[in-house]
């Protein structure tokens, strides 16, 4: 997007604009919605990393590219074709000390990073609260 375009920009894309996101739980219902939302509606969004675990015998980035073929992000691969390039999977577990992420991805969240949007949630409602 180019810079005399920012003044035609809504209050939330003007926010968004040029800034490095780091969402967890973006395999869950709440979490992909966001994600969709956006990479489509803040087209000056710079990176948004993604936390994602590897599950039933896929690892994050299959799990995530399944969730790419999905309805919901039909339209923006419509508005935003290249809109794969502003994500960033970053495999790792909330369950875990440090969310299970490796020294490199952690430094690359730290370092980029400027707001985070925790929507990870736990289906198991039998696990103790600590």
């Amino acid at each position: 997007m180019e810079l005399e375009d920012y003044s035609n920009l809504t209050p939330v894309q003007r926010f968004f604009y040029g800034k490095s996101v780091f969402l967890t739980g973006v395999t869950g219902l709440v979490g992909k919605v966001l994600l969709e939302k956006l990479l489509r509606c803040c087209p000056g969004i710079k990176t948004v990393y993604v936390l994602a675990r590897s599950k039933k015998n896929l690892n994050a980035r299959e799990r995530l590219e399944k969730i790419f073929q999905t309805e919901l992000f039909s339209k923006v691969k419509q508005v935003h074709p290249n809109f794969r390039s502003n994500v960033c999977i970053v495999e790792g577990d909330i369950t875990l000390n440090g969310l299970g992420l490796s020294l490199e991805d952690f430094g690359k969240i730290q370092a980029h990073v400027s707001i985070v949007m925790h929507v990870a949630a736990s289906v198991n409602f039998s696990s103790p609260l600590k």
